[in-house]
């Protein structure tokens, strides 16, 4: 936590180092732990997708989200899909049908999770990195539902774009 007054003015909060809290008195300091490689200097998972029990306060699942496929050190792409759990940033979608949407990882994939365990049930590349949050919504006209992800390129990778993208979810058994 940093003192409200040792914060830039014009920080605006999207950079690494310093930036403001709002509705706070404080910044707080918004770095990754590297190597001068690029390479980050603790052990994985980076970044995980939780679930809490809103009751209990309990911990029900936690899972590693994200792989190196699109992402390396000195910018260099590993090409390894492997899931280590890469840094996050960006909302997931919670459906009343027990999926979970989310695309906020350092790869280029929109991935859904079933909310009762945690386990990814499916998965989609995109064009380019996206840190967006999913949006939904039902057709007023046939009633189906569609998940939509904006794909702009992920911070840490050089590959940007301009793309909406929408998915319909499977109809109703």
């Amino acid at each position: 936590m940093v003192p409200r007054a040792n914060v830039a003015k014009d920080a605006s909060g999207i950079e690494m180092g310093i930036v403001p809290m709002d509705g706070t008195p404080f910044g707080a300091m918004r770095e990754r732990f590297l190597s001068p490689l690029g390479i980050p200097c603790q052990k994985p998972p980076f970044g995980t997708m939780s679930a809490v029990d809103l009751k209990s306060g309990k911990l029900v699942w936690q899972v590693p989200v994200g792989t190196v496929e699109d992402t390396g050190p000195l910018g260099i792409r590993m090409h390894m899909p492997i899931p280590i759990g890469m840094p996050t940033l960006g909302a997931s979608l919670s459906t009343q049908s027990g999926l979970l949407f989310f695309a906020g990882t350092q790869d280029f994939y929109l991935r859904a999770f079933d909310t009762a365990t945690g386990k990814e049930i499916w998965k989609d590349r995109l064009p380019v990195g996206s840190q967006s949050g999913p949006m939904t919504y039902v057709s007023p006209k046939t009633g189906k539902q569609y998940i939509i992800i904006n794909a702009g390129g992920a911070r840490q990778s050089p590959d940007r774009g301009d793309y909406v993208i929408a998915y319909a979810l499977p109809d109703k058994k």
